[in-house]
């Protein structure tokens, strides 16, 4: 009995070990300039196109619909690893991160967004799933607060760390499908 007890602990220990070793990175060294990705989300479509480096980071452009030459909603830097820096909106909100939006990091990460109404500290669990990732994001209304929930998703990655589909719910409950509908990495 005791034997079998160890047997699972060690295999448990392995499994959380594997799934934490796996890669969630968006390898966005190896994606090159002008590729797009073009997602269905909810009742809307919208295209991410890869610009490339600008200094050390990686700017990617949202553009609303499916073509990636149409207007742009927003451009974002990201650092190597996929890493969400600064989000500036072309209706001119800017929000930035500090380190970063903690989108790529397994386990516990907290960082700071900093917006047009000042700084939020927020949080996001991340844990590795076989085809991608899950999360908890939580924002920390005042500096002693308990963490409230806004919202939690399951992510599935492609062979470059992007986004091939998933599932958001908001903390009232709404959920919104993503889905991957064509991809041209380039």
């Amino acid at each position: 009995m005791r034997l079998a007890l160890f047997g699972i602990a060690v295999l448990g220990i392995w499994q959380v070990a594997a799934a934490q070793a796996q890669d969630i990175t968006q390898h966005l060294d190896r994606i090159g300039a002008g590729s797009y990705l073009v997602f269905d989300a909810g009742d809307k479509q919208f295209t991410q196109v890869f610009r490339g480096l600008s200094g050390q980071d990686y700017v990617v452009d949202l553009i609303d619909g499916s073509d990636p030459n149409g207007p742009r909603l927003s451009r974002e830097y990201r650092d190597g690893q996929g890493q969400l820096l600064r989000v500036d909106y072309d209706m001119g909100l800017s929000l930035r991160f500090s380190p970063h939006n903690c989108q790529r990091t397994l386990g516990a990460c907290v960082f700071v967004q900093t917006g047009p109404d000042g700084q939020t500290q927020m949080g996001r669990l991340v844990t590795a799933t076989p085809d991608g990732l899950s999360y908890q994001l939580s924002v920390f209304p005042s500096p002693r607060s308990e963490p409230v929930l806004a919202e939690s998703g399951v992510v599935a990655l492609d062979q470059m760390g992007s986004t091939a589909g998933g599932q958001i719910t908001a903390q009232d409950g709404t959920v919104m499908q993503v889905r991957l509908v064509q991809a041209v990495y380039r």
